[in-house]
């Protein structure tokens, strides 16, 4: 459970040679990265969520993420950073020199099917920008599941871009405003989504997908806990091009 000492200091490495191997999802073709052991010391990330003094709860309905946050220490991220900007250049052709924005929290699910919104019952994406890069870093252990990709059965939409939004937002607001979605996590799909595609979760393991997709976390309900020594913990990181 929470521990309400001082958030310790994390002296922070990454594994000198990371491996990255390239999964490519869906009829669109987006480019997925899987990175496994990418920190040296990720054990010490984990302590550090779990001795924080403080977590952050989004309210409201459009809240994608069902769970609490909580701020990472910069030298993390910055690690992150200088890690991957070789690999986002290769695989994503982005200017890695020009960075916008750049942030990480920690992420650990909280939240009961029956308690979701209509948003936490769907795929979403983070963000619309063509030059936009998530990261999810796994920080506990299966049986926790991993992160799927979806397609919109609909539009047959997989990502969502400025151009697509117009026409998504219209369908998926109705159906909001209807409350079609079943209270539960989207999993294995349902008759508005189909999962394309997904990734396994692996402790260490890193994930890095384009902010587009469509996407959902995969959670079993049976193993959701308060207990943060054994939640389903994970690190987010956002980057804009």
């Amino acid at each position: 459970m929470m521990n309400n000492t001082a958030t310790p200091a994390i002296t922070y490495q990454i594994n000198d040679q990371i491996k990255c191997k390239a999964m490519i999802v869906g009829q669109e073709k987006n480019i997925v990265l899987v990175i496994d052991d990418f920190s040296q010391n990720p054990s010490e990330l984990v302590n550090a969520f779990i001795n924080r003094n403080t977590h952050i709860k989004v309210e409201g309905d459009k809240n994608h993420y069902p769970g609490i946050h909580a701020e990472v220490n910069t030298l993390y991220t910055q690690q992150l950073y200088l890690a991957l900007k070789p690999l986002i250049k290769e695989y994503y052709k982005l200017p890695v020199a020009y960075l916008e924005h750049i942030r990480s929290d920690f992420s650990i699910v909280l939240t009961r099917p029956e308690e979701l919104n209509q948003e936490q019952c769907i795929p979403h994406y983070d963000s619309l920008g063509k030059g936009h890069i998530a990261v999810l870093h796994y920080l506990c252990h299966p049986p926790y599941l991993g992160t799927g990709f979806y397609r919109h059965k609909a539009t047959g939409y997989e990502s969502i871009n400025r151009t697509r939004l117009a026409q998504y937002s219209q369908i998926i607001e109705k159906n909001i405003e209807n409350k079609i979605f079943k209270n539960d996590y989207i999993n294995r799909g349902n008759e508005h989504y189909e999962l394309i595609d997904n990734v396994e979760l692996k402790f260490n393991r890193l994930v890095v997908y384009p902010s587009q997709m469509l996407h959902s976390s995969l959670i079993d309900s049976k193993l959701i806990t308060d207990d943060f020594d054994k939640g389903r913990l994970t690190l987010r990181t956002f980057l804009h091009f």
